[in-house]
């Protein structure tokens, strides 16, 4: 018979007691045990009172043919491992994982189960020495020495000493016998161990060297052909001749250069990093500007504002002047300062001279004026105005223009009788004023008995001598009242 283990399997049941639970309908949407179970099938289940009374438990359970479930072994339950004397009413049978037979991955990934508890199958065995020495099998397939394997060892015995040295041969040199190697003394038509003389040889490591010194010129046989490359490079003065070489000091093709009695030779081009001066050269080496112009020596050349139309930039400055100048009657060549008479030492200047231009050019009546030529003023000595909003110290003529065609007021200008020199005119607006329309001269008061005026008719002073005589007789009754 099977176990069977499925989700969502549960019915309802009012079975009272411990004996066998009869399975009522499933309940909704799940199904019933003997959807997936047969007859003597097994399953872990479970049944839970629903009253809310303490009343469970978990276990395996038999289906048996009657369609009743088997409480065959109680893992836990409200009776301990016992089975429940369950009450009356409703409880709730459904398949579980029980928890007591469950196998699950600790907090440390580790799956923990008792092999004991394992069936065993026939093709995947538990690991066991025996069955893991009998799965090893040694063959010892011939050759020196020998393998064999037993009780799960494997012992390699070593080749015997005729077995290595049939491994061995003698060859040119080396010499074998009853298993001891020999070296041969070496010949000049045998190779073999040779001895060397210290005083021409250093072995190191055994690496041969020939010592300085030791090579000697009858060591040299007259007909060896040492190339070139094979000498070293003689550093030492006066170990070559000149008769030994080629050398010349004429101008000759893959020559060594030898000097004259007189230190020259002979060359065409020279190729090198000279010093010192040449006596002649066809051109500089390195072009050099002269007044803007470049020049390598090959033509003349011409300097703009000097032999040709042009000018030139001169806002360089030298150390001192070529030729040394007077300033102020004093010699100056730019080497050290001056101090100039009557400007700051003791002393007068010649101030006699003049200049042809100011240094800074000034405006004359809106014109600039440097000096350098005669400037015409607008309003002045050409058609034009001249802005007269200032005021003069000092003018020697007025310019008045006359104006009788209105009825305007003007104010005459008087001078002062007693002072000299530059004065500003006297006007008292209040008390003496004229009109250029009518001819009247206004003032507050005349002086003088008015013998001299002309023009003033009789009835004038008839007039003015009765206002006098009333003004008189006025002041009479004012005193008789007083």
């Amino acid at each position: 018979m099977a176990f069977v283990l499925k989700d969502r399997v549960k019915q309802a049941t009012t079975t009272a007691g411990t004996g066998n639970v009869t399975l009522a309908t499933p309940l909704d949407t799940f199904d019933a045990f003997s959807t997936y179970m047969s007859t003597g099938d097994t399953t872990y289940y479970a049944i839970v009172t629903t009253a809310g009374v303490d009343e469970w438990e978990v276990g395996l359970a038999t289906l048996q043919s009657d369609g009743t479930l088997e409480r065959t072994t109680v893992f836990a339950g409200s009776n301990g491992t016992s089975k429940v004397n369950f009450g009356s009413g409703q409880k709730d049978v459904f398949m579980t994982y029980a928890a007591d037979k469950a196998a699950y991955l600790d907090s440390s990934g580790n799956l923990s189960v008792d092999t004991d508890n394992v069936t065993e199958g026939t093709t995947n065995q538990y690991f066991t020495d025996a069955r893991a020495q009998g799965a090893i099998s040694v063959t010892d397939a011939g050759g020196d020495g020998s393998l064999a394997y037993s009780g799960g060892t494997i012992t390699y015995t070593g080749p015997s000493a005729s077995e290595v040295r049939a491994h061995f041969s003698a060859g040119e040199g080396i010499d074998i016998s009853a298993g001891a190697i020999s070296g041969e003394d070496a010949t000049t038509t045998n190779k073999g161990i040779a001895s060397f003389d210290t005083n021409d040889f250093t072995v190191t490591s055994g690496a041969v060297s020939v010592k300085a010194g030791s090579i000697e010129n009858a060591d040299v046989s007259a007909t060896a052909a040492i190339a070139d490359t094979k000498l070293d490079t003689i550093s030492t003065a006066g170990k070559v001749s000149n008769s030994a070489t080629t050398a010349t000091n004429l101008n000759t093709a893959s020559a060594i250069v030898a000097r004259d009695a007189s230190g020259n030779f002979t060359a065409g081009t020279v190729t090198a990093a000279l010093t010192g001066n040449a006596s002649t050269a066809t051109t500089l080496e390195t072009a050099r500007t002269i007044g803007g112009v470049s020049f390598d020596g090959s033509a003349n050349i011409n300097l703009p504002g000097v032999n040709t139309t042009g000018n030139q930039n001169t806002t360089g400055s030298a150390a001192t002047l070529t030729t040394a100048r007077t300033i102020g009657g004093v010699s100056f060549d730019g080497s050290a300062n001056i101090d100039l008479p009557g400007v700051n030492t003791a002393g007068n200047q010649n101030t006699t001279g003049s200049a042809a231009t100011l240094t800074t050019a000034r405006t004359i009546g809106g014109v600039s004026f440097d000096g350098s030529a005669n400037i015409s003023l607008p309003g002045v000595d050409t058609a034009g105005n001249q802005d007269t909003t200032g005021t003069a110290t000092n003018a020697t003529n007025i310019n008045i223009s006359a104006n009788t065609s209105t009825d305007t007021t003007a104010y005459p200008v008087l001078v002062g009788a007693s002072t000299t020199g530059n004065q500003a005119p006297l006007i008292d607006n209040a008390d003496l004023s004229y009109n250029a329309s009518t001819g009247a001269l206004s003032a507050t008061k005349f002086i003088g008995d008015g013998a001299d005026l002309t023009g003033i008719s009789a009835g004038l002073w008839s007039d003015l001598g009765s206002r006098i005589l009333q003004l008189t007789g006025l002041l009479w009754l004012r005193v008789v009242l007083l």
